[in-house]
């Protein structure tokens, strides 16, 4: 798959993010969003077992990840121009169903 993807699961497990927009032709994205609601996370139900939250993007970026304290971290996806596309928070997921660990811009 190459498109950008961020997934916040519920509880404990770890925030995984997909980082395959860098210059390579991009599929489509997956889970399909609202068309209403383009950039608000779907909630997949079980997600190899367990409640999450997707947000995803089919455009070219990079991603600029900052250390935090201890294991945390924040990131910015950038597009070619250096528009911020999403802003990313290892913290977010753990703050309760349907939010990602990505907020779409």
């Amino acid at each position: 798959m190459h498109r950008f993807q961020a997934i916040g699961f519920r509880g404990r497990r770890p925030p995984q993010l997909v980082l395959g927009n860098g210059g390579t032709e991009l599929d489509e994205e997956v889970p399909t969003p609202s068309p209403a609601h383009p950039k608000r996370p779907i909630v997949v139900p079980n997600l190899d077992g367990i409640e999450a939250a997707v947000v995803g993007l089919p455009q070219f970026g990079v991603m600029v990840v900052t250390p935090g304290i201890g294991t945390a971290w924040t990131s910015s996806l950038l597009s070619p121009s250096g528009a911020v596309l999403a802003t990313c928070n290892s913290a977010w997921p753990g703050l309760g169903a349907g939010r990602s660990v990505c907020a779409l811009e």
